[in-house]
């Protein structure tokens, strides 16, 4: 191999390191059969199984039923389409209304059906109807099997004619699982292997490969360090190794991946509009003119704040009183204290209290954590994205908070 070739897989090698493992260690659903501490074990598995009922049901195997409740409280998403159907926002365009698009690999899937009040419906996956209990039964969980229906990559879901015409059904498809086979080409990536160890060995501190080939995991090797240094730049006696579950931080990809997404569907949706002033959507953003910044002005740059304050740290240029670890004080801080370096217009800087000021905007607006937003309402970043770089899924993770609940009837 010739040395453009050579760095021409390095290069690969590293952009797949860090582009697949951020998927992969922060989405721990995605890769249910990699072994973390959140993955299924074998007996949940063959309890799901050992849980079949209604031997009638012959194309679509019913792997579980049980009641559910009644209230509906939202949390994390439980799968790549976790929604009530029908829809309540309607489209004007029918062949929108109470359809989605999953991914999967031929022969695997699950479907799970939780009805609310429902007696009947007709659901289809790539166009074939799905053969599912008949009558439904109120307030009980289906599971089945899509073995039959599936196909690789993109596959279509439709549901119809649910009764009665107030009734309601959530359906879960959760995410695609991988089958783990690296031992078949444990040799096939020794060249890889001695690229990206030979940079650790030369400074680099360290890296996580993930190859992921027709439904299967091919590769999934930890190279070097996750961390070498400790807060303030000197060097650990024992350094951390890195592990295949090392959760990777995206930082401020999260701002066009997640917040400017999720901006742009608000405003497709009518529901924000970038030329009012932020104190139209936060009212106590208050005082020191922060009442003439608008939506824009932090969307592009030209508010006025600093790149960052270190609200971490008391060791911050603003003073211990702007040192917050508190997410809700944090939030106090931003609206009503940090100060502007410039006067609004003046000078374009690059400023995290921008993001962060529309963040809140959205979970105004929205009523849920941006977290959770981005996650129920993922098609639209995730359709840019897989045109894009072919990123599968962009998932939040806020470690430093515990999941918020919104509950409805």
């Amino acid at each position: 191999m010739n040395r453009l070739n050579i760095n021409r897989l390095k290069i690969v090698a590293l952009i797949t390191a860090s582009l697949m493992l951020t998927n992969c260690a922060s989405s721990t659903a995605l890769w249910d059969d990699l072994p973390t501490e959140n993955v299924k074990s074998k007996n949940d598995e063959n309890r799901i199984k050992k849980s079949t009922a209604h031997n009638e049901v012959k194309d679509e195997q019913n792997l579980a039923k049980e009641p559910v409740n009644k209230k509906t409280v939202l949390s994390h998403k439980k799968g790549q389409i976790d929604q009530q159907f029908p829809h309540d926002n309607r489209s004007d365009r029918q062949l929108v209304n109470d359809r989605a698009v999953f991914k999967s690999y031929q022969g695997r899937g699950d479907i799970i059906i939780d009805s609310q009040n429902a007696i009947s419906a007709d659901i289809y996956v790539n166009g074939e109807k799905l053969n599912i209990a008949e009558p439904l039964q109120a307030d009980t969980r289906y599971h089945y099997q899509l073995n039959k229906r599936t196909k690789n990559a993109n596959n279509t879901f439709k549901i119809e004619n649910v009764l009665p015409e107030s009734a309601k059904l959530n359906i879960t498809i959760p995410y695609s699982h991988l089958e783990y086979d690296t031992q078949k080409y444990k040799q096939s990536f020794s060249q890889v292997d001695a690229l990206i160890n030979d940079d650790v060995d030369n400074g680099f501190p360290g890296a996580v490969l993930v190859v992921v080939k027709n439904g299967k995991i091919i590769k999934n090797t930890a190279y070097g360090y996750s961390r070498k240094f400790a807060d303030g730049g000197k060097a650990l006696t024992t350094p951390v190794k890195m592990t295949t579950d090392t959760l990777f931080d995206i930082a401020s990809n999260t701002k066009m991946f997640a917040t400017n997404f999720a901006l742009m569907k608000l405003v497709s949706e009518k529901k924000l509009d970038v030329s009012l002033p932020i104190n139209y959507y936060l009212p106590n953003y208050q005082g020191d003119g922060r009442e003439l910044r608008t939506i824009k002005d932090i969307l592009t740059h030209y508010a006025g704040y600093a790149p960052e304050v270190k609200f971490f740290t008391k060791e911050n240029k603003l003073g211990s009183v702007f040192f917050s670890q508190n997410e809700q004080r944090t939030k106090e801080l931003i609206l009503t204290e940090v100060p502007f370096v410039a006067g609004r217009s003046t000078k374009r800087m690059y400023s995290d209290t921008d993001y962060m000021l529309l963040g809140m905007v959205i979970e105004k607006i929205t009523g849920m954590p941006l977290d959770l937003y981005t996650e129920y309402h993922s098609e639209v970043s995730n359709d840019i994205i897989n045109k894009v770089k072919g990123i599968n899924r962009v998932v939040l993770d806020i470690s430093s908070k515990p999941p918020a609940t919104i509950e409805w009837e």
